[in-house]
């Protein structure tokens, strides 16, 4: 009788045990659905929910994760979220989500200090001897990031020429205003081009709902030339999503590492500019140009005209508010300040001016600062290396006359850009990537090359690949093991078809 007792008794808390994960699946799968629809109160109750009544639930340290996440998101809560992520690393070290939780740190705390609350500096500082690589480097671009804000200045194009002017009375019958509702003085003009006007509408709410896809095709809107803005909305779905990731792998800076910092930092932008720049208005007792203005209920885009400039530049090197519901912000890189209008975006041109110091700076070419930056559609991002660069390499790629889909790559360094070691040779390690049309690796290879010196002022290096006809493009990177040199290149080229 006592072992059937005992029998009863384990079944019994194996049925409890079942049932009790079960419950926990339910909690978590309602939590993430919650999360997928940005019901960020909604996840959090469901998440708390499954901590409190299921503490040893193997969804512990997930619900942490995403309960961080969630507050994140949500309005007013960055610190909140920056405690709980903290509280994930602390509580669960071997979790799958440590690392994760860390590098949503590093970006709130960045935010915070760019916000004056420097105290944060020192997480940062911390994560710069982190044993995951990446982080450590992470830690290190952002401590670097927050010492020197200022960017070279680049070759800039100018306006597209399918800008127009509209008049007032032409801008009414486009908008379907009346004369009644607020709008600039008659006499003013507004400049913009036609097919980013309509590609601007289409991509309003009117209410405060973005999903980060959403945020993306805003983001891309404010950084596109005219032709490149056209094909890419053009595409919806799978086709955009493509578009989207070729795009942004054309511009990684490190093409021959999983990362793309370029991409990273886009992305960063888009989430501050949001943040931090889309708080919407209700001054009923006032009057807006509907689609210009972030008013509650009314069709706006997610963020205003400082979210714009902060989308292209990044931070500003200075700003101070200059007069109620406007900042002036400093580029030193761009060697041009600009008044910024707050609440509203800049899509007729009167939400954005040139500052104080630019009119002193560009006396009477004070219009380039408005086809230069204000009207220019880019994305300005220089990537710091942390690295001496490998200067005076040569690369040229060219077709074998004996088989046409042999391509050679010939690459020469001077032997002078690297460190020799006591048998007077010099290492490195040689990384390269083949890229196709659609910006996917077809071949790469890594090895580590060994070279003594034989009195020559530079070495050459032959690769050969095998490739079918298309387009490609070449990367290649060089990393002196003997210093902290680095060399990255790459070059675009084709491989035809056999006549």
């Amino acid at each position: 009788m006592k072992n059937i007792l005992i029998f009863l008794a384990m079944c019994l808390l194996l049925l409890n045990t079942v049932i009790a994960r079960d419950d926990a699946d339910e909690l978590f799968n309602d939590g993430k659905e919650y999360t997928a629809e940005r019901e960020w109160q909604k996840a959090i109750d469901k998440f708390q929910e499954l901590i409190d009544n299921y503490p040893q639930s193997r969804y512990h340290d997930d619900a942490l994760f995403w309960i961080g996440y969630c507050l994140e998101n949500r309005e007013q809560s960055k610190v909140d979220a920056y405690l709980t992520y903290g509280q994930l690393t602390s509580k669960f070290p071997e979790s799958t989500w440590k690392d994760d939780a860390i590098i949503h740190q590093l970006d709130l705390a960045a935010l915070f200090v760019l916000q004056g609350q420097v105290t944060y500096r020192s997480f940062i500082q911390e994560q710069t001897t982190n044993s995951i690589p990446y982080i450590a480097r992470k830690s290190q671009e952002i401590l670097e990031e927050l010492d020197n804000r200022a960017q070279d200045s680049l070759a800039i194009q100018q306006i597209p020429e399918d800008a127009y002017s509209l008049s007032m009375e032409a801008l009414y019958d486009k908008l379907g205003l009346t004369s009644k509702e607020s709008a600039p003085d008659e006499d003013d003009f507004l400049f913009f081009p036609t097919e980013r006007y309509t590609q601007y509408r289409s991509l309003l709410r009117n209410d405060d709902k973005w999903s980060q896809e959403e945020l993306f095709d805003f983001g891309m809107w404010t950084i596109l030339k005219d032709e490149q803005m056209s094909s890419y909305f053009a595409l919806s779905g799978y086709d955009r999503r493509e578009w989207f990731r070729k795009y942004w792998a054309q511009k990684d800076p490190t093409p021959t590492t999983p990362e793309n910092e370029a991409l990273e930092e886009f992305k960063r932008r888009v989430v501050h500019a949001k943040s931090y720049f889309g708080t919407l208005v209700d001054y009923k007792h006032l009057k807006f140009l509907r689609d210009q203005d972030l008013r509650r209920d009314w069709f706006h885009a997610p963020w205003d005209a400082r979210g714009e400039l902060y989308v292209k530049y990044g931070e500003p090197d200075f700003s101070t508010i200059n007069d109620f519901r406007k900042d002036e912000w400093l580029y030193n890189g761009l060697h041009a300040d600009f008044l910024i209008n707050h609440h509203m975006t800049n899509i007729y041109g009167n939400a954005i001016t040139a500052g104080p110091y630019s009119i002193e700076t560009y006396g009477e070419n004070i219009a380039r600062v408005n086809f230069d930056y204000i009207f220019n559609n880019e994305f300005r991002y220089i990537h710091n290396y942390d690295r001496e660069p490998i200067e005076d390499a040569r690369m040229d790629i060219r077709v074998n006359p004996n088989n046409h889909s042999e391509i050679i790559v010939l690459y020469s360094l001077p032997f002078e850009e690297f460190e020799f070691n006591e048998n007077d040779q010099i290492q490195y390690k040689q990384t390269y990537i083949v890229f196709n049309e659609d910006m996917s690796a077809v071949q790469q290879l890594a090895t580590v090359e060994t070279i003594r010196y034989r009195g020559n002022d530079t070495f050459t290096r032959e690769i050969k690949l095998l490739l079918a006809p298309g387009a490609y493009r070449f990367a290649l990177r060089i990393e002196d093991l003997n210093s902290d040199k680095l060399g990255i290149y790459s070059q675009n080229f084709s491989v035809k078809a056999k006549d």
